[in-house]
């Protein structure tokens, strides 16, 4: 057998006439296999046997030793199968001893039957049958079972404990991901991890929230109706009337305001609505101002979401409704180094905290004294919200 320094990986892929192998490096190789087959050996519990079990270091390097194999040469390829059997021997070995185990000691539920099948989804094999249940026992409650496991998706919801809402979830946001999982979990634990990353990424998603609840904004309308709201007979909201509180501005709808020199504002609502904005005192139905109310809920709902991202801080719904309604009455609360930024920082500011920071930059704008009453009374059931979750407007 000839030895060729130019050998690429080892391995010659020249042709059928030529067999050149690059000793040393086929020796280390074979010697790392046969040391990673010895480890092989799980001393595992059954809840633990897939961790150990799936992208072992033995099982990564059998993939790429059997690429290795099958891009050689017939002769060469003939040669070194005998490495891959042994090492397929070896590691196959190993689950049926834990399987066996598993068996022995554990009366299993259907997560545990699906984690003591794990060896076959390794090794491609699929699913075992399973012996069919006895007559006397058809139908009776299984009580230990406590999750549903998926048709589609349910080996990864087992091996990665995923339960069902969330798998859910990933089925619809991140079945590619799901799909690629299924695959390289079989042969590189570092890529399933990577993967396993993305899609808890998305579960974190999946609870986040990210916009004002029906109960917060009925609070917010509380504070932005006011004397703008025109009621029937029945007291039924049907119109609110444009308003001007002497700011400057003309307040419409749900507290939207358009400065008095915008002229393309002003043409806009002309334009979009029919609705002279400068006609104090004229109506807009409930239904167009819940329109225009819409059209700019994404502006301040982008305002709180950049707030709690650049805080790293994840709100629940209560303490978000308590920032929107903040930052729906003063956006610039929200900005970097203002009021709202400055109590997230802070990591676990108190009631105080909140309503002392929100009311010193109040306190610094020029007309305070005509409206600080009014922010005072709005700062204070915002850090009620807040904090108690307390819905009601109180001050």
């Amino acid at each position: 057998m000839a030895k060729d320094n130019a050998t690429i990986g080892g391995f010659d892929t020249s042709g059928d006439d030529t067999l050149l192998l690059d000793n040393a490096t086929y020796n280390q190789i074979q010697n790392k296999l046969i040391q990673s087959a010895s480890e092989l050996i799980f001393n595992k519990s059954a809840f633990d046997m897939e961790d150990a079990v799936c992208g072992t270091e033995g099982m990564v390097l059998l993939a790429d030793y059997w690429h290795r194999v099958v891009d050689s040469s017939d002769r060469l390829r003939d040669f070194l199968c005998e490495d891959v059997d042994m090492m397929c021997t070896k590691v196959q070995d190993s689950i049926n001893e834990t399987d066996h185990s598993i068996a022995a000691s554990f009366s299993c539920s259907a997560i545990g039957a699906g984690k003591s099948m794990l060896g076959a989804f390794l090794l491609g094999g699929g699913v075992p049958e399973q012996e069919e249940e006895p007559e006397d026992t058809k139908g009776a409650e299984d009580t230990n079972t406590v999750e549903k496991i998926d048709d589609e998706f349910g080996d990864i919801q087992i091996a990665y404990h995923f339960d069902n809402n969330q798998i859910q979830y990933l089925k619809v946001h991140a079945r590619y991901q799901l799909e690629m999982l299924r695959v390289v979990q079989k042969y590189s634990s570092a890529d399933a991890e990577r993967i396993v990353a993305i899609l808890n990424e998305k579960l974190a998603e999946m609870n986040t929230v990210t916009g004002i609840s029906d109960e917060g904004f009925l609070l917010l309308c509380d504070y932005e109706v006011g004397k703008a709201g025109v009621y029937d007979k029945d007291g039924n909201l049907t119109a609110l009337k444009i308003m001007d509180v002497g700011d400057g501005k003309y307040t419409l709808g749900f507290g939207i305001t358009v400065d008095k020199d915008d002229e393309d504002a002003i043409n806009y609502y002309m334009e979009t609505y029919g609705i002279d904005v400068t006609n104090v005192g004229g109506e807009i139905d409930i239904d167009t101002s819940y329109k225009i109310y819409h059209e700019k809920e994404s502006y301040y709902t982008g305002l709180v979401n950049s707030l709690c991202k650049r805080n790293n801080f994840s709100p629940t719904q209560q303490q978000y409704d308590a920032l929107f309604i903040a930052v729906y009455n003063r956006p610039l609360l929200a900005k970097e180094g203002q009021a709202l930024d400055v109590f997230l920082k802070q990591e676990g500011g108190s009631k105080e905290d909140f309503e002392q920071i929100v009311l010193s930059e109040y306190q610094g704008l020029g007309s305070w004294d005509k409206y600080g009453d009014g922010w005072t009374n709005r700062t204070y059931d915002e850090s009620e919200l807040y904090f108690d979750g307390d819905y009601e407007r109180t001050h």
